[in-house]
């Protein structure tokens, strides 16, 4: 069996870029350690992470984490891909 990664000793970049996966069990380990931690500078890392993943699962994701820390200012510019 593989050892479950410690995403308390993660700094808040680090844990951004792990939710950046299609493995969907460690992206709500890590939207569950995101909201716990309600640090004021995710909002900035985690749309960086909308406008630059690959995955419309991961994009859904952060945005779902942006609006239960209460940052609904990102919805109005969406989170559809650009280009």
């Amino acid at each position: 069996m593989r050892p479950i990664e410690d995403l308390t000793v993660l700094s808040l970049v680090e844990l951004v870029a792990a939710m950046d996966t299609p493995n969907g069990i460690k992206r709500d380990l890590v939207h569950m350690e995101l909201l716990f931690r309600a640090d004021r500078a995710t909002g900035s890392e985690l749309e960086g992470l909308i406008r630059r993943s690959e995955l419309p699962e991961v994009r859904g994701q952060a945005l779902a984490v942006l609006l239960g820390l209460g940052a609904p200012r990102i919805v109005g510019r969406g989170v559809g891909k650009p280009g």
